[in-house]
């Protein structure tokens, strides 16, 4: 169950990281620097 929950976070923080990736290429502002 761990494992699971485990992934769970990494494949959001992906999905947070290709989010923020799309937004800096059609605003051209960098969102966040952490990613």
């Amino acid at each position: 169950m761990d494992i699971l929950i485990h992934v769970g976070i990494q494949a959001l923080d992906i999905l947070v990281c290709c989010m923020n990736v799309e937004i800096e290429m059609m605003t051209g502002i960098q969102v966040a620097d952490k990613y």
